[in-house]
């Protein structure tokens, strides 16, 4: 058989491009790993492929996740939020041919509650030129070792569980608002936390009332109430008024 260089040019494109082209991903697999302390997991991407050079491209939920070469796999994406709402999806896509690919939905994923940060004991001493003392306590710890506490999302510090309950001086109020908040957190997240709102020492504040119906009387249709509330810089009296 004989060719002109042009035929033959034309006979090696028409034999080398198809075999050049053909779809070498399959058999796609997706493997959930365990949640972490943040309600969070990965996924560990493997596929058969006789590929070993070239690289493919991972697609999530509209997210590109990176391209990645086929001699890597299997590779591992996260993390990704187990919030049991987002409806996982994704596509494996080579990167040289386009029409290449495969797409796989693995559905939404939940998360215990890993996080056992629990504040069951708080308290602010009286303030001194806009500084208070804060004493706490938390239980159900599951994070290790350490915790840090934070004061209107300023960090105070990071102390040792051995230390617990642990009381603090000197700590700035915020001066303009009726409550401080404070928040303690595994060392070095924001994340798995605990936040309660504290009456502010520096200021006045009348907060937590409670009411309770005593001596009720049917026939004068008239009750008496017993009333209890927090304060903190109010004076030695105050008024009860019905609105």
């Amino acid at each position: 058989m004989n060719f002109s260089r042009l035929g033959l040019l034309w006979f090696l494109i028409f034999i080398y491009y198809p075999c050049s082209s053909q779809c070498i991903i399959n058999d796609f697999k997706i493997i959930a790993g365990p949640c972490n302390q943040r309600g969070q997991f990965y996924i560990t991407i493997d596929l058969n492929s006789n590929e070993n050079f070239q690289r493919f491209n991972v697609i999530g939920n509209g997210i590109n996740y990176g391209t990645f070469s086929y001699s890597t796999l299997p590779i591992k994406i996260g993390p990704l939020k187990a919030d049991c709402i987002t409806d996982y999806e994704f596509l494996i896509r080579d990167s040289l041919i386009a029409n290449c690919q495969l797409y796989k939905k693995i559905g939404t994923f939940c998360c215990d509650d890993l996080c056992k940060i629990r504040i069951s004991d708080i308290s602010a001493t009286n303030c001194e030129n806009g500084k208070y003392g804060l004493g706490l306590n938390f239980e159900n710890i599951s994070f290790g070792g350490q915790f840090d506490i934070y004061n209107n999302s300023k960090k105070l510090g990071s102390y040792p569980v051995a230390d617990l309950p642990i009381s603090l001086n000197n700590i700035e109020s915020n001066l303009n608002e009726t409550f401080n908040q404070i928040s303690v957190c595994a060392v070095n997240e924001k994340v798995c936390c605990d936040t309660v709102m504290l009456a502010n020492p520096c200021i006045c504040t009348i907060a937590n009332l409670r009411g309770q119906i005593i001596n009720c009387n049917d026939k004068s249709e008239e009750f008496s109430v017993k009333i209890n509330l927090d304060y903190h810089g109010t004076s030695d009296s105050f008024r009860v008024g019905v609105i």
